[in-house]
């Protein structure tokens, strides 16, 4: 993947109630991302911007 698509995957981070729940209990965190990203393109985002290793990837569409 391109450097410019790396920064293009991520939209921005995502606060709620549940997320910063599990973010202190089970080290996870979400993002908003493009509609068009793949899992794959997620976890490399991820792992180059925050510098991270990404275990796990899973995704929601959520209906407007």
């Amino acid at each position: 993947m391109n450097q410019e698509r790396v920064y293009t995957v991520l939209v921005e981070p995502h606060f709620s109630e549940k997320v910063s729940i599990q973010g202190e209990e089970s080290n996870q965190y979400g993002f908003k991302v493009a509609k068009d990203a793949t899992t794959a393109e997620i976890k490399e985002a991820v792992e180059t911007l925050c510098g991270v290793t990404v275990s796990k990837v899973t995704t929601l569409n959520v209906t407007g």
